[in-house]
């Protein structure tokens, strides 16, 4: 819970000192601007129904946004996930996102874009549990850095919230790191 409250500080004391990109400019974040990319996350995952029971979490989310006024970007994705339970057993899952971020220039090539995401994921477990499907809330706040004309990386934090659903006795928070590269037209 600290973290979230950190992140949302630094995110705001950010967005008080930046400012959004201006009409007129060419390049990321600017209005029209689509983009394209490969968002890769590992997290480390620990829920307070078991404690000391974790996993891992490889996600691969393809996604697309487009920045509709000022740094304001509209978005989604469409997701493979992969995640190993210390607990023995193994999900692989399908997901579909809608997001919304901001971008705020911090330097010529440089831009922090945080953003909020829901999901919505389909879970299709080995024998020894069941299939699913859930919801969750995404908050990630990555530093993007143009390295070639529309071409740019990006890394920073992510917080990942699943709330309890029928079935399960506990909501999941997943705290990580966010790499994003892609490109933009």
């Amino acid at each position: 819970m600290h973290l979230v409250i950190s992140v949302l500080v630094v995110a705001s004391l950010t967005f008080a000192l930046a400012e959004p990109a201006r009409a007129g400019e060419t390049g990321l974040a600017v209005p029209g601007t689509v983009v394209v990319a490969g968002d890769l996350q590992v997290n480390a995952m620990r829920w307070s129904s078991s404690p000391g029971s974790g996993g891992t979490s490889i996600s691969l989310y393809p996604s697309g946004d487009v920045f509709v006024a000022g740094g304001l970007s509209l978005g989604g994705a469409v997701g493979l996930t992969y995640q190993s339970y210390d607990l023995g057993f193994e999900i692989w899952g399908l997901g579909l996102s809608a997001r919304v971020g901001y971008a705020l220039r911090l330097a010529d090539r440089l831009l922090l874009w945080p953003r909020a995401a829901a999901h919505y994921s389909m879970a299709f477990c080995d024998e020894t549990c069941n299939d699913f499907d859930s919801w969750s809330i995404e908050l990630s706040a990555p530093l993007v850095f143009d390295v070639a004309p529309h071409i740019f990386i990006g890394f920073g934090p992510s917080v990942l919230y699943i709330p309890a659903q029928d079935g399960t006795a506990s909501s999941m928070t997943s705290y990580g790191l966010r790499s994003v590269l892609g490109g933009w037209f």
